[in-house]
């Protein structure tokens, strides 16, 4: 969410920069940045915010409950988009033509415009540029971003889609609550440094693609991973990075009155204040946005 979990993910990075390094952002500067992270959601930016490493492709208007890929790129074209290009995340992050196009949404925030910027000396609108650059590599962290899973909210009625889990659970995780850096620091962990902006993309969307489902991905013959290790009666389980198993899916068992049979549905979310999916996931990609995010500041 915009107003909560990009804001609270974005703190967390500079305070966790700051926890790491010598040369600190000033509150300032960090409000700057926050609210770069906020603006870079105003519409129609997010359409340019997947980024597929498989495929390397951005959106394809894939995955939207009843509505199939060609009619929802149609509609996106004709409502959504002022363009007609589509480009992945990490084309965006550095595409100063199409960015330029949305002089009236936020503008050019590309991350070579904010170097010119503050070699210029607009510190502030780099900065703010920097939150953009944090916010699409957040969405990098979310498997529906890398996984091409369109989860779309509002129209659910008509799509029959029901959104990201994910991102609904997601959502309540703010400035407030959210505890990363210092967890992270009490850690004795250190900023992951990579060696351009490009590999920051890379690597976590091919950790948030590899290692987790989207909710209308889950056993999807496109990937071939996550690898499902077992299942027993109420989940399926996967291992991590680290080689530690956790919660990949929830089963659920439901009677199909229609067929007169029980059927197995596999989903990220049950409805239950209990559901050990989505913890499991957020604990995990959270810290990688974190870890990341502040090696980009670096």
């Amino acid at each position: 969410d915009d107003k909560t979990t990009h804001p609270g993910l974005t703190d967390e990075i500079v305070d966790f920069y700051n926890f790491s390094s010598q040369t600190k952002l000033t509150d300032e500067e960090k409000e700057w940045i926050v609210l770069g992270s906020i603006n870079e959601d105003t519409p129609p930016r997010w359409i340019n915010h997947f980024y597929d490493p498989i495929y390397n492709e951005g959106w394809k208007a894939e995955n939207l409950g009843n509505v199939s890929p060609l009619t929802l790129s149609i509609f996106s074209k004709t409502l959504l988009n002022i363009n007609t290009e589509t480009v992945s995340s990490k084309n965006w992050a550095h595409n100063e033509a199409l960015q330029a196009k949305y002089a009236n949404y936020w503008g050019n925030r590309t991350w070579e415009n904010a170097i010119r910027r503050y070699v210029a000396g607009d510190k502030m609108f780099a900065y703010q540029t920097l939150g953009d650059i944090l916010h699409i590599l957040e969405d990098a962290t979310v498997p529906d971003h890398t996984r091409n899973d369109t989860h779309a909210h509002e129209g659910t009625l008509v799509t029959q889609d029901g959104g990201s889990p994910y991102e609904d659970y997601g959502k309540y995780f703010t400035r407030t609550n959210l505890h990363i850096a210092e967890d992270l620091k009490k850690e004795d962990k250190q900023p992951i440094v990579l060696n351009s902006l490009d590999a920051y993309f890379d690597s976590l969307a091919n950790y948030s693609n590899r290692y987790f489902f989207s909710e209308n991905t889950i056993n999807s013959e496109k990937y071939s991973e996550p690898k499902i290790l077992r299942e027993d009666n109420n989940y399926g389980y996967g291992i991590d990075k680290e080689n530690i198993e956790f919660p990949l899916f929830r089963i659920k068992r439901v009677y199909n009155k229609e067929k007169f049979k029980i059927e197995t549905i596999y989903s990220l979310n049950d409805g239950s204040s209990n559901n050990q999916v989505l913890p499991a996931y957020f604990s995990r990609l959270s810290r990688e946005a974190v870890l990341n995010g502040a090696g980009v500041i670096e």
